[in-house]
């Protein structure tokens, strides 16, 4: 059964999009050159030129420290970035929950029976911060190029058998399942670009593009544990004739290039010869993704993102 009540605690998260593993002192690292890169377990690597970047507040003020353009950015300067974002009370409180979202910009928690609560802030459920880039080069567009996303796995051992994502019966053996697979990350300049990976044939991504597969996973798990169809109450495939019995989530992209481009660069109304772009990066866990278990919200993530320039056709 689902305990919508658990969530994941952000104290695993050693920064943000980002997550090491607990207890771990090695940290992921934003690069910035004409590549812009979050690396996980890797050492800083700076390039050549092109690309600044710079963490700015949810108010659209730089942080109070540290608020200089730079070519990296460490995990501990995005900790204590975002600790400022969001206060250090409410970043050292806040957990991962199990959330919707239908364009990866507003959240909805999922309750009981998987009922849709009131629109959400970003301190309830997701994560939301902000990066402004620059460059001298006049013509050029921000594309969002790369993402990795990865998990440890939390071992679990179902109450019931159901039906795995990708085929085949699950039946009462410990098996491992992984927050990876439930992962959404969104990236919104002027354009919104939702990103979702895809997996092994046991964590196939099967929530891209359409509705939830009702018939396997957790769906499937909820289904026998709580003898409930979900695909009566949200499968109706005709939304016209009954919008509150279809549910889509948000459309997503599971790979990503030179032209997956999130806006051009553009000057300020005072010129200082930069063109800018600011970034909303939000990671969240799809609650109506079918490897969105409840073990998983024990899981420790690792996101790794990639950003490059390219010219504005």
């Amino acid at each position: 059964m689902r305990k919508f009540s658990n969530k994941m605690v952000l104290s695993v998260l050693t920064l943000v999009l980002l997550v090491v593993a607990l207890g771990t002192t090695t940290f992921a690292w934003f690069t910035v050159g004409n590549t812009v890169t979050v690396e996980s377990f890797q050492t800083e690597v700076k390039s050549a030129y092109g690309l600044d970047m710079r963490y700015m507040l949810a108010d659209g003020e730089t942080p109070a420290t540290g608020s200089d353009w730079v070519r990296s950015i460490s995990g501990t300067d995005m900790l204590t970035y975002l600790e400022q974002d969001y206060t250090t009370e409410v970043w050292t409180d806040f957990k991962l929950d199990e959330v919707t979202s239908v364009d990866g910009k507003v959240f909805k928690k999922i309750g009981l029976d998987y009922q849709l609560g009131p629109d959400l802030t970003r301190t309830d459920g997701y994560i939301e911060f902000k990066l402004q880039f620059r460059t001298a080069e006049a013509d050029q567009s921000l594309a969002w190029t790369s993402a990795v996303i990865t998990s440890e796995g939390v071992p679990w051992t179902p109450g019931t058998t159901f039906n795995k994502v990708g085929g085949g019966e699950q039946g009462l053996t410990e098996a491992t399942y992984y927050a990876a697979g439930a992962t959404r990350v969104s990236a919104t300049g002027t354009e919104t670009i939702v990103y979702e990976k895809v997996t092994g044939a046991d964590n196939a991504a099967v929530l891209s593009k359409n509705q939830p597969n009702w018939t396997a996973g957790a769906h499937d798990y909820y289904k026998k544990v709580m003898n409930k169809d979900l695909s009566t109450i949200y499968g109706n495939p005709n939304y016209a004739s009954n919008p509150s019995g279809h549910y889509e989530a948000a459309e997503t992209v599971t790979a990503l290039n030179n032209a997956s481009k999130l806006g051009a660069l553009t000057a300020p109304a005072l010129a200082d010869g930069y063109y800018y772009i600011t970034v909303t990066i939000r990671v969240y866990l799809e609650g109506f993704d079918s490897e969105m278990f409840d073990a998983i919200l024990e899981d420790k993530l690792f996101v790794e993102l990639g950003f490059t320039l390219v010219p504005t056709v």
